[in-house]
């Protein structure tokens, strides 16, 4: 079990307060992290997760469509240029 002074040494060095620090300082820092943790979030600067999976889907779905596409080119002209037979296209 742990005295209260290897707590508050422990306390301290997770707040990065020297060892030094006294009961109040260790409570001012509390404090301090307690209040700058407590801000308001904006909604408007966040999107549903449901709605940016999709348009994560949809991009995806896009480049896939991009990439096939430029590949499907590059094998039709290696077909016209012989260097790969028709029936090896798939």
């Amino acid at each position: 079990m742990e005295t209260d002074e290897t707590f508050l040494s422990a306390l301290r060095q997770a707040l990065g307060l020297t060892e030094d620090a006294d009961r109040q300082a260790i409570l001012d820092k509390v404090t301090s992290i307690a209040q700058n943790s407590n801000h308001s979030v904006d909604p408007t600067q966040y999107v549903p997760m449901s709605i940016f999976q999709e348009t994560v889907k949809e991009l995806n779905c896009l480049n896939s469509g991009i990439t096939r596409a430029a590949a499907e080119r590059e094998v039709g002209k290696a077909v016209e240029n012989m260097q790969i037979l028709p029936f090896m296209r798939e």
